[in-house]
């Protein structure tokens, strides 16, 4: 359980930081974060059950669930105050959305309320009508906080299905906030990295190796964000990529943000046949399609703010080749051909190009060309344990700053790290001993890089780069 509040009172400009608001202020902002003291939700199918350690909020459905918050503030507001949203990460979706209503009536406590006892509720003080899973989902309620120091809300909806949140208890940088002030617009921010968990039994994580098995500090990196998307590079669980694996190591630490994460398979996961434990972790056991793509492929694309995102498959004799005439390369075509945005990711595990260990790979040589002459900006790969950076260049590996494709290899979330061999061309950054991941603010146009290292990392990469 989450003890008290926690308030969080900034004032920033040009902020570099990564929580919220977002790396991405571009104007002053003053604001307080106020995370609910207490929350649950009550079903009306179990009036008298109490689910006030659920990792959820759940609202509508078949149980008629509602949800119940309620929020402290150091001292009663007055009218002309700021303005004040609750913020909610949701987990599903929905467009008949969601109403948030007072409750009156006393107090209801968390670790009793149910059904049959709950508080009755108030006025209606805010609402939405879309909701989008895996995103937050922002509600102004400032009419409901004036003269309060003690804010207690209801979130109910009518209309099919159910909608879920994420409560207090699934950790602090998802909880449900009361944001009071004015915060400039955030633009889209997404991490990235791969090679990340120890096989649960490595003798580097129980004899804790220096420089090895920390994907608990990475994804510390990651929780204590506000993100619109965690890209992985592959190579998540070590080493085989088994589902009793994945519950019980990556779950623990790159699980806490499952919720917002958009994968990509690496080699390690096809050594359990047919990557199984990765598509049953991601999608759900024995589900032929979800946030892996489609068990048998793994290939999707999705998009984020004016970008179009791709996600590969380069274990290519895993999925009936990448190269052309393969079921992999004639969508990878007719995806960009039907998404001409003007900006444009791909990522997937095996570096094209590489300075480390592994060296460069030329399985992925056709996705190249076919992104190239697309006009895509950045590829991200993992696969070699290091970070590097390279210029905009073609296929061939020609300098190109007009049209070429600038590609980073980060394959520092956690496992360990590989020294380098002989430099490739176009190599502008390389880093072989430090953990972290990369942050991408992705703008209208452009985009930002930053690389956050882990507690004592030396790296210190960022930049920005214009679209095609």
């Amino acid at each position: 359980m989450c003890m008290g509040a926690v308030v969080f009172t900034t004032s920033l400009v040009g902020s570099s930081r990564g929580g919220f608001p977002g790396p991405d202020i571009a104007q002053a902002a003053q604001f307080q974060s106020h995370v609910a003291v207490a929350d649950a939700f009550v079903s009306v199918r179990s009036p008298r059950r109490n689910f006030g350690r659920a990792p959820t909020l759940r609202v509508g459905g078949g149980s008629q669930a509602r949800s119940y918050l309620r929020f402290t503030l150091p001292r009663p507001l007055r009218p002309g105050a700021p303005r004040a949203r609750l913020r909610l990460f949701a987990t599903s979706s929905s467009t008949s959305g969601v109403a948030v209503r007072l409750v009156r009536g006393g107090r209801w406590w968390e670790g009793s309320v149910a059904a049959d006892s709950a508080a009755p509720l108030g006025p209606v003080v805010g609402r939405r009508t879309r909701v989008r899973g895996g995103r937050w989902l922002t509600i102004d309620i400032s009419r409901a906080i004036y003269g309060r120091r003690t804010i207690e809300l209801a979130l109910v909806r009518r209309g099919p299905g159910e909608v879920r949140f994420l409560s207090r208890e699934a950790g602090q940088p998802q909880a449900p906030r009361l944001v009071l002030g004015e915060v400039a617009p955030r633009l889209p921010v997404v991490a990235a990295a791969g090679d990340i968990v120890c096989d649960p039994n490595s003798p580097n994580r129980r004899n804790k190796v220096p420089g090895t098995c920390l994907d608990r500090e990475t994804s510390d990196l990651l929780v204590s964000r506000e993100l619109e998307a965690v890209l992985t590079l592959g190579d998540h669980q070590y080493e085989t990529g088994a589902l009793s694996a994945f519950r019980s190591s990556y779950d623990r630490t790159w699980g806490r943000v499952k919720a917002i994460t958009r994968p990509s398979v690496g080699n390690h996961e096809y050594l359990t046949p047919g990557a199984a434990g990765y598509f049953d972790y991601f999608n759900g056991p024995g589900r032929l399609e979800g946030r892996a793509g489609r068990r048998g492929e793994g290939w999707y694309s999705f998009d984020v703010g004016d970008w179009h995102l791709v996600a590969l498959n380069s274990i290519c004799d895993e999925v009936g080749g990448c190269g052309p005439g393969s079921p992999q390369f004639e969508w990878l075509k007719a995806d960009l051909a039907a998404h001409p945005a003007q900006c444009t990711i791909a990522y997937w595990h095996h570096p094209r190009f590489s300075s480390g260990l592994p060296r460069s790979n030329p399985r992925s040589d056709a996705f190249w060309r076919v992104l190239y002459e697309a006009g895509a900006d950045v590829i991200l790969t993992g696969h070699a344990h290091d970070y590097e950076r390279f210029a905009r260049q073609t296929p061939d590996a020609q300098r190109d700053d007009a049209r070429g494709i600038r590609q980073f290899v980060v394959g520092t979330g956690g496992k360990n790290n590989y020294p380098f061999g002989s430099v490739e061309p176009n190599s502008e950054v390389r880093d072989a001993v430090t953990s972290g991941v990369l942050l991408l603010t992705l703008r209208p146009g452009r985009y930002d890089w930053r690389f956050a290292a882990v507690p004592g990392g030396r790296l210190r990469d960022t930049g920005s780069g214009a679209c095609h």
